[in-house]
């Protein structure tokens, strides 16, 4: 399995350099993305009583 270019998200076509933990670990740069659906499920048994749900970003 091979990385992946992050494409970018003005449509150009290009890639952004400097983002992904893979290639930079903490010095990744953040990207907007759109389409991700993020859903918090209640449950009593935990501490934060929630799960976070989170899709991954689709064109």
């Amino acid at each position: 399995m091979s990385k992946q270019p992050i494409p970018d998200p003005d449509g150009s076509g290009n890639t952004i350099p400097g983002t992904g933990y893979k290639d930079h670990g903490l010095n990744a740069k953040a990207i907007d993305v759109k389409n991700v659906k993020t859903i918090l499920k209640y449950d009593s048994r935990l501490d934060p009583p929630y799960i976070i749900y989170k899709s991954m970003p689709a064109p």
